[in-house]
């Protein structure tokens, strides 16, 4: 194709190359990401099975950064522990390498246009639907086959070149240097397939050897933790202990190859030369691919049986932190760098609509206060409002959150848990607003007019209120470890909570007729804050009905 170098060539083939990257990478977590969290959530154990389910993420997700961050997030919300990631992580290393086993094959190269015209065709064809996730990874796909043909074709004059071959050579009498410079070349692009990609892209065009390239596949592998370390920064200490853990894997893996790349070398040769005596031709990018797989392994097949010391290495190295006091009126979880990710966007999201719900319960139980006898009623009305007011803050943060994600970027499925997320946090700040507006307004009417309940009218609103505070528990299950036998016993529980205030309103009837003084004063505002209390739970149920019912989790069940 080129005579002669071409800047236009490697600059138009790398464009080529990293949007092909970026295009792939968000096609395949938009078709794929819907069932990856939940099952991490629900499949992530220890052993093997872990190490099988972080390959089969990140075969899907084409980034072991992905998976990790991913990781990362959900042990944040106390979803998961290192324990438990340390098989993913593993497994996760393993699967990143299919993507340079493909980069490998150049014969698809060849054919990329092809690629991409099927691509573009699926794409446009379908309004939605798997068909146009389909097309869209294709079109991935073909758009980095076609940046690598045109790096490769457009270097490849460079071969010839005596500048060239003596930088090419110092790479080759250097490795501690092509090492540290593909390190922090993978860091600053936070990508390992993309480095490793370029590298197999030079050995088309005849630019470097299996043996230059060892060790900055080493460094790949290195710096591409940089983006699990970026992704724990203001997470709780699991999800940076998941991040220390692999940074540490890899960099142990990496200094203990590194003096060994020559017999490394001459072994993937050997190998190769053996496949090559079978009639299979063991190219310089095959071997280049193969060294990212056989490393990967080798580290799993090291740290596997390692875990548990290895994992209480990482606890000793990064113990539970000192606790500074909190500030609740600000979001903790709603990280801006997540926005680009959907999957990751929805965890936060739903981790912050947990913690405020737990602010919500924390409300409603201080509520109770307010109808006591005590003088202090007004303090405790101001209490309330601060503690509202702090609510309102975090669910407006909540759902400028969800609104800033891009409608045109997300799957049906992912629209609906957007719409459902925010309805639950206005759910959510409903259950505020009765308690700091409707059940505080009450509560003063009481103090001010000197009403006092009957001691059975008092016990009867303690009872009730119990068995709310019993519905809130339920309904923070459901949204923390989503399950239909949670939304059933809810439902079961609004109808308790239903019989409850028809039974209390007949006895409170039937004190008045009896002629209880007390009851006769505080009849109106004792009717009202059963009717309030009712309405709370009322709220309560909808969330979790509305949650459970939402495209992703019916899709998941």
């Amino acid at each position: 194709m080129f005579e002669k170098f071409s800047w236009t060539g490697l600059i138009g083939g790398l464009t080529f190359f990293f949007y092909g990257i970026q295009a792939l990478k968000n096609a395949l977590q938009l078709a794929s990401s819907n069932r990856v969290r939940w099952v991490i959530e629900k499949m992530g154990r220890s052993g093997i099975r872990a190490f099988v389910l972080g390959t089969i993420v990140t075969v899907l997700l084409q980034s072991s950064s992905a998976t990790t961050v991913l990781l990362i997030t959900l042990a944040g919300a106390k979803l998961l522990e290192l324990d438990q990631a340390f098989g993913i992580i593993l497994g996760a290393d393993v699967g990143t390498t299919f993507i340079a086993i493909l980069f490998s094959v150049k014969k698809i190269a060849e054919y990329s246009l092809v690629i991409i015209a099927i691509g573009f065709i699926l794409n446009v064809a379908a309004k939605r639907g798997k068909i146009k996730h389909y097309g869209s990874i294709l079109l991935g796909f073909g758009i980095i086959f076609f940046g690598m043909h045109l790096i490769s074709m457009s270097t490849a004059p460079l071969k010839d070149s005596v500048g060239v071959v003596s930088v090419f050579r110092y790479v080759s009498n250097h490795p501690l240097a092509s090492f540290i410079i593909s390190t922090l070349f993978t860091a600053v692009i936070h990508a390992s397939a993309a480095t490793i990609g370029m590298v197999i892209s030079l050995s088309f065009a005849g630019l470097i050897t299996f043996e230059a390239a060892l060790p900055i596949v080493l460094g790949a592998n290195v710096g591409t933790c940089v983006t699990a370390i970026l992704g724990s920064i203001g997470t709780g200490t699991e999800g940076k202990r998941i991040a220390i853990a692999h940074t540490l894997v890899k960099l142990v893996g990496a200094i203990v190859a590194l003096p060994f790349l020559g017999e490394i070398a001459r072994s993937v040769s050997s190998v190769a030369s053996i496949f090559s005596g079978s009639g299979l031709d063991v190219t310089e990018s095959g071997k280049i691919a193969a060294s990212h797989l056989l490393f990967n392994v080798a580290v799993a097949a090291v740290f596997m049986p390692l875990k548990k010391p290895f994992v209480a290495l990482v606890k000793k190295l990064y113990p539970e932190p000192r606790r500074d006091e909190e500030k609740p009126f600000a979001p903790r979880y709603l990280d801006e760098r997540f926005l680009s990710t959907p999957l990751l966007a929805f965890a936060q999201a739903r981790r912050e609509l947990i913690r405020v719900a737990g602010y919500a319960l924390d409300l409603f139980i201080s509520s109770l206060e307010m109808f006591g006898d005590s003088e202090d009623v007004p303090l405790c009305v101001q209490e309330i409002k601060k503690k509202d007011d702090k609510i309102d803050v975090l669910n407006r943060a909540i759902r400028f959150y969800l609104s800033r994600l891009s409608q045109e970027e997300l799957t049906p499925e992912q629209a609906g848990e957007q719409f459902v997320l925010i309805n639950i946090a206005g759910n959510i700040e409903e259950i505020g607003d009765i308690v700091s507006r409707d059940l505080a307004s009450l509560a003063m009417d009481k103090w001010e007019q000197g009403i006092h309940f009957s001691e059975e009218g008092w016990k009867e609103i303690t009872d009730f209120h119990s068995l709310v505070v019993d519905g809130f528990n339920l309904t923070i299950s459901a949204l923390a470890s989503p399950h239909p036998d949670i939304v059933r016993e809810i439902q079961n529980h609004q109808q308790k909570v239903y019989l409850l205030e028809q039974e209390y309103k007949k006895t409170h009837i039937k004190r008045i007729h009896s002629g209880m003084s007390e009851t006769m004063r505080s009849s109106a505002i004792h009717w009202d804050v059963l009717n309030n209390l009712r309405r709370v739970h009322g709220q309560l149920t909808y969330i979790a009905k509305t949650f459970m019912e939402s495209p992703f989790l019916k899709g998941n069940q």
